[in-house]
């Protein structure tokens, strides 16, 4: 996973479609259910229970992830697909 700060660039660039269905398969708790913090709630996260275990800060400054099982264990991982 990667985040950026900035983008510099002078392309014109091309937006995702906005998703107007529910990406999720019905009745799928699988994010719900492996968040060791119990974060998730099906429609929103609190960043208060998340961020102490998915980010930290390297000794050397990195800022890296350490927790992504809700994003591992899910069907769309690679992508929504209708």
């Amino acid at each position: 996973m990667v985040q950026l700060a900035a983008v510099l660039t002078d392309a014109e660039p091309e937006a995702d479609r906005v998703i107007a269905d529910d990406p999720c398969p019905p009745d799928c708790r699988l994010c719900l259910d492996i968040c060791p913090q119990g974060a998730l709630d099906g429609k929103t996260v609190d960043q208060a229970r998340c961020r102490p275990l998915s980010n930290f800060l390297h000794e050397k400054a990195y800022r890296l992830k350490r927790c992504n099982r809700c994003r591992s264990v899910c069907p769309n991982v690679t992508g929504w697909r209708r």
